[in-house]
């Protein structure tokens, strides 16, 4: 049968769903549950639609039922259907000038494929700084929003998502080149956790998903773009792995942030995997926890990713209290520093107690947009599992609180979050507030660095080799731990 999307003609088969056809031909979709049917999200319009189902009708208002919303997974395509995928949530590109290419120097590519989003930037191998990047989010958001979702849908459709991810770097890549068309020196370093690297690489990554939880490989690979389908005249290095939820983006972040101090250093990766790292220039202790997606704003009713118009913190005076939006835009959803604020909130005036439980069946921000019960409880199991991770480092490490010199959070919203509010839901012990900072893509800047300087590329390989990973299913006290951190304890 024929549809049309965004007025493309498109053959398709019968009883197929719209999402299907959607991911196919790699139209952007808020498909966080991968089609599941629990998340909600996969908004299109339908123009000529039918019938909405019951599902829908609960999931949209008549508003948007009226106006053709439809959700794609529980759509099935029919004959002459028309349907615009621009109400979904858009990819987002951003190019920045980070800092001057020193004049006719030489530069490398580097790429950071993260779960979320994708960046992609060019270093001055002089300098060793990043003069120009893009962040996209990452166009395999259609096969689900966190890691174990992505590699269960490997196994129906791997190389679809392998096309996907490789079609992306390769075209942020190009674009950013034909700004500078000579100096580079056909060399693309990329990160990225350990999953995502299968998956670019084309390598099978299912034993990732299952106990014992195997990667393939987790040493620095290498490959010809034109080998992986890329458009892109350049040979592929990756940086080394650490496990198999241990990715070399936390190998770039510890060579981002690395110092010859015997103090220590507590970096937390906040994304759908938690990743945590305590070491100083001798010692290297790491473990990570799935921590789901809320944190990227998937999972919650009104969550959103660091977009123009998305709740991103909470500003309170003696008389009234602001929700703050990115770019001061019209509130759209939720991301997740402004989820942490707004717990912090509700937490500070009583509306949540000890036990998670928000006392309204919605809190109202603005607009249609509210914060839920489920919610609060998804954000309860993010914080719980990294602040026992971090309480488990340390006592791995055999040291205090106080002998850690600097928290240092990254990820997609590390710029946004508000550190006093995050210690006082109990992200991280409330004693490293003081010393919490914000320090972006450290994926990206570790990788800047093992691009342009040897040293760099020998601690990357030194971590990778000599990190003791704990392992949070053997013989530990985690378990006890998390539901301990699940509650809301203030002192």
């Amino acid at each position: 049968m024929k549809i049309y999307i965004n007025g493309k003609e498109i053959y398709c088969a019968e009883h197929e769903s719209l999402l299907t056809v959607l991911r196919r031909h790699a139209h952007p979709v808020n498909a966080v549950c991968a089609g599941m049917g629990t998340c909600k999200k996969c908004r299109v319009r339908v123009l000529n639609p039918q019938f909405p189902t019951k599902a829908e009708r609960d999931a949209l208002s008549d508003a948007e039922i009226d106006a053709g919303v439809r959700l794609a997974c529980m759509t099935q395509v029919f004959d002459g259907m028309r349907a615009e995928s621009e109400e979904l949530e858009a990819v987002h590109t951003s190019a920045r000038q980070n800092a001057q290419r020193t004049q006719d120097a030489p530069f490398a590519a580097i790429a950071d494929i993260g779960t979320t989003t994708v960046a992609v930037g060019l270093v001055d191998l002089q300098s060793k700084e990043i003069f120009d990047s893009i962040v996209q989010n990452n166009a395999q958001a259609p096969y689900g929003a966190d890691v174990i979702t992505r590699i269960k849908n490997v196994e129906n459709d791997g190389s679809a998502q392998t096309r996907l991810i490789t079609a992306q770097v390769s075209g942020m890549l190009q674009g950013l080149l034909q700004k500078y068309p000579s100096g580079f020196n056909k060399l693309l370093y990329v990160s990225g956790n350990t999953t995502m690297l299968h998956i670019f690489f084309g390598v099978p990554c299912a034993s990732i998903g299952v106990a014992p939880y195997s990667p393939v490989f987790l040493e620095s690979r290498t490959a010809s773009a034109a080998s992986l389908g890329m458009n892109v005249d350049a040979s592929i290095i990756s940086l080394p792995c650490v496990a198999s939820f241990i990715g070399a983006d936390i190998t770039a972040g510890v060579v981002s942030l690395f110092s010859e101090s015997e103090r220590y250093t507590l970096l937390v990766d906040l994304g759908t995997n938690a990743e945590i790292v305590l070491f100083n220039k001798n010692k290297f202790f790491a473990s990570s926890a799935a921590a789901g997606p809320a944190f990227e704003g998937a999972n919650i009713r009104c969550g959103c990713a660091a977009v123009p118009g998305a709740v991103c913190g909470v500003k309170k005076s003696e008389n009234s209290v602001i929700f703050e939006t990115i770019d001061n835009a019209p509130a759209v959803g939720i991301c997740g520093s402004g989820l942490i604020d707004i717990a912090a909130f509700l937490l500070e005036q009583g509306s949540i107690d000890a036990t998670g439980q928000l006392r309204y069946d919605e809190y109202k921000i603005d607009g249609g947009v509210a914060v839920y019960p489920e919610d609060i409880r998804e954000l309860q199991l993010a914080k719980s599992a990294v602040c026992s991770v971090a309480e488990l480092l340390l006592d791995k490490a055999g040291i205090g609180e106080t002998e850690v010199e600097r928290l240092c959070l990254s990820g997609g919203f590390g710029h946004y979050i508000n550190a006093e509010n995050a210690a006082f839901i109990g992200l991280f012990p409330k004693s490293l507030a003081g010393k919490a900072v914000a320090v972006g893509n450290t994926s990206l800047a570790g990788t800047a660095l093992f691009a342009a300087d040897e040293t760099a590329r020998a601690r990357a390989q030194r971590f990778a080799a000599n990190a003791q990973v704990l392992d949070l299913s053997a013989g530990n006290d985690f378990y006890e731990r998390f539901v301990e951190n699940m509650l809301f304890l203030q002192d």
